[in-house]
C-alpha cells in the first residue's frame, strides 16, 4: 500500500475526527447553559460566574495597612502579586467572619486588578440550564442588593448570582479609607 501524501493524511484526520465528534453537543445547545462557582458569605448562598473567578485559597496572611475600614484585611503577597483582601462578611455585616476550615478567599479581576474577597466555604462549581434563571431570592441580605440581579432555581433551591464587577465598582468598596 502506497505511503499517504501529508495533504491525503490530514484529510484522513479530519475525516476521523469529524465522525469521532457526532455525539459532542453542538455549539447552540452548550450555549443554553451557565456554570458558576457555589460559595457562602455567613448563611447566604451565592454564585459567581464562573469566568468572573481567578482562582480560590485557603485564608492568607495579609499586611495591614494603616487608617483602613475594619472589613479591608489588608495585602497578600500571591505568587510575588499584591491582592488586596476583604472580609466580605464584615463589609456587608459590620462583624468579622469567623475563621473555620473552611473560610476561602474567592480572587475576582475587575479591569486587570485583582482582588479577593474572605467567605464562609466554598462549595464548588454549579451548572445550570438558562431555563432555570429566575428572580433573586426574597431572603437576600440586603447589603446585596446591588451585586445580585438574578438567581438560578431547582428543585426549590434559589442560588443568587453575585456579580464581582458591581462589588468593585461600587463606592462602599473601593472607598476602604476610615474617616
Amino acid at each position: 500500500m502506497p505511503a499517504l501524501s501529508p495533504l491525503d493524511q490530514l484529510r484522513d484526520l479530519e475525516s476521523r475526527t469529524q465522525q469521532s465528534a457526532a455525539g459532542l453537543p453542538s455549539e447552540e445547545e452548550a450555549m443554553d447553559s451557565w456554570t458558576g462557582v457555589g460559595f457562602f458569605v455567613g448563611q447566604q448562598e451565592l454564585l459567581a460566574p464562573l469566568n468572573d473567578v481567578v482562582e480560590i485559597l485557603d485564608p492568607v496572611e495579609c499586611t495591614k495597612i494603616p487608617s483602613v475600614k475594619p472589613w479591608f484585611k489588608g495585602l497578600a503577597n500571591i505568587r510575588g502579586n499584591l491582592l488586596p483582601v476583604v472580609d466580605f462578611h464584615q463589609f456587608l455585616h459590620g462583624e468579622s467572619l469567623p475563621q473555620t476550615s473552611s473560610t476561602r478567599v474567592v480572587v475576582f479581576r475587575d479591569e486587570g486588578v485583582n482582588a479577593g474577597i474572605v467567605v464562609s466555604n466554598v462549595v464548588g462549581m454549579r451548572h445550570f440550564q438558562m431555563d432555570e434563571r429566575a428572580d433573586r431570592s426574597d431572603s437576600l441580605h440586603e447589603g446585596l442588593n446591588d451585586f445580585v440581579k438574578y438567581a438560578f432555581q431547582r428543585s426549590g433551591e434559589v442560588w443568587d448570582v453575585f456579580s464581582f464587577k458591581d462589588l468593585a465598582e461600587s463606592e462602599p468598596f473601593v472607598q476602604i479609607a476610615a474617616v
